[in-house]
């Protein structure tokens, strides 16, 4: 209804989920006509201060709504009720975030994707070891996937979690780093449960480097991610609809700033 400008703050650009999720907003917003003024990556997970800078130079900007890919769960409330309460709305890309102040999200349902990783492995050997690269420390999306891995596994009583640390990022290099180390320290693990694309990409790369017949488990498509499947190094994926989020995001944004009415939305509340 006017030409509305929106500011965009995520983790990274780093790896192909929020690529194809930025990818998505600024696809979106030029069809749907308003103006993305600027987009900010904090560099990775945990980098609150530098996304807290980044959202404080937005507010400068004056935009009208804000979408925020936060880099950890805690630590936002006070600069989004800031931001709020100068009528700038705030939304939750991909991932939670701590602050009630925030309008709407739009992620996935970590949970289930979790208990579906955990259910195929189950359903391949009911008795595998599982070494776990759960992913960093402070997210509450990979917490929630781990929690999903460690209730599918409860379903599997004979089935083996190793590991089990949160620890690191979700680059290419932490998944060949930790499970090149857990390999060596779990030499009859069967399968290697990984959080997220990069660190699933590392993984398998690592199996593939040290010629071990161990199995990544994993979510999120990368531009490697098929290669090692076709190798056997990637067991299975699920897919992260990274650039369809996007696009939702921008739709709901508007809607949102419109008044207009918000199909489709669950309650949200605290994690």
């Amino acid at each position: 209804k006017k030409p509305y400008r929106i500011g965009i703050a995520v983790v990274q650009l780093a790896d192909d989920y929020w690529k194809g999720m930025v990818y998505g907003m600024l696809d979106e917003a030029k069809q749907s006509k308003v103006e993305v003024v600027r987009v900010f990556a904090a560099g990775g997970y945990g980098k609150v201060p530098e996304q807290i800078a980044q959202l404080e130079a937005l507010e400068a900007l004056k935009v009208d709504a804000v979408i925020l890919g936060a880099a950890d769960y805690d630590g936002y409330d006070a600069v989004i009720k800031r931001l709020t309460d100068k009528g700038i709305k705030v939304f939750a890309a991909g991932v939670p975030v701590n602050s009630p102040q925030v309008a709407l999200g739009v992620t996935m349902d970590e949970i289930e994707i979790g208990k579906t990783i955990a259910n195929y492995i189950c359903k391949q050997d009911p008795k595998a070891v599982v070494i776990t690269l759960p992913g960093p420390k402070g997210p509450v999306w990979n917490k929630l996937r781990f929690d999903g891995v460690q209730a599918g596994a409860k379903d599997c009583p004979d089935m083996k979690l190793v590991g089990n640390t949160f620890a690191g990022d979700i680059t290419i290099e932490d998944g060949q780093s930790q499970a090149s180390d857990l390999m060596i320290k779990y030499p009859d693990a069967k399968y290697i449960y990984a959080a997220a694309g990069g660190l699933g990409t590392g993984a398998g790369l690592a199996t593939k480097r040290m010629n071990r017949p161990t199995q990544v488990v994993t979510a999120a498509v990368t531009a490697k991610t098929v290669d090692l499947m076709q190798d056997g190094h990637i067991a299975m994926v699920v897919s992260e609809p990274g650039i369809l989020i996007g696009r939702s995001l921008i739709q709901y944004t508007i809607r949102s700033l419109n008044a207009d009415e918000l199909p489709n939305l669950a309650k949200g509340g605290p994690i």
